[in-house]
């Protein structure tokens, strides 16, 4: 619909293929490699999850804003997250040193698949407040893990899931804290029934099927040439 918005491309000749995430993120049992990861990063006991970027649209301001209203830790996975040479960067940090955040934020930079899904299954929760998605990788991880997630109400991210997401305005911290809050309050039973739900719609999305959708539509372009 944005494409057909943004650039007038006629509707019919767009195709959307939903993306899948690794067979790495799965719910982890293995309670001594969760603990290795833990001591590996110094990860607080609970605390919110971040995995991306540091361009505007990730609204990193609004999140740190809502991480310290909520009061809580949060991790921060990502490379450039711990490039110092990038600008973004440096007023990330100058941010979190304003808002007195630095003894509650953990930046890992890059680190392996296998340890990003262990720290996915030890996090509350996963946060992407964007004020846009293409698709929003990390949201599909962290169903996969069983992890709940606070996520925009917009672009992309509610159609990977609109009942088992905590939807927040990105443009509000208030609201995004207040989620924070809800999924962190949740009651053990009602987390396990969450993350059931979670890892149940997850598997809609695998690799397999992007791989055949993706071929289909090579098909009818190469059928419709006539080549």
């Amino acid at each position: 619909e944005d494409i057909a918005d943004k650039l007038s491309f006629p509707k019919s000749k767009i195709h959307v293929v939903y993306l899948a995430a690794s067979t790495s993120f799965k719910k982890i049992d293995d309670q001594k490699f969760l603990n290795e990861v833990s001591d590996k990063y110094k990860l607080p006991k609970k605390f919110a999850l971040y995995v991306g970027d540091v361009n505007w649209h990730k609204n990193i301001e609004n999140m740190l804003k809502a991480v310290k209203i909520a009061d809580c830790d949060l991790v921060m996975v990502g490379k450039a997250l711990a490039d110092d040479n990038i600008p973004q960067t440096r007023e990330i940090n100058s941010f979190i040193g304003k808002l007195g955040l630095r003894k509650q934020i953990i930046k890992t930079g890059f680190i392996e698949e296998d340890d990003l899904a262990a720290i996915y299954n030890l996090a509350k929760l996963t946060l992407l407040p964007s004020y846009y998605e293409g698709f929003g990788l990390p949201v599909l991880e962290s169903m996969a893990c069983g992890t709940p997630i606070v996520a925009s109400n917009i672009s992309s991210i509610p159609e990977i899931s609109k009942d088992n997401i905590f939807f927040c305005d990105p443009a509000d911290p208030q609201d995004i804290a207040k989620k924070i809050k809800e999924v962190f309050g949740l009651s053990p039973r009602k987390l396990d029934g969450l993350s059931q739900k979670l890892i149940g719609e997850s598997k809609k999305y695998f690799w397999h099927r992007v791989a055949a959708e993706t071929a289909n539509i090579y098909r009818s372009v190469i059928n419709f040439r006539g080549l």
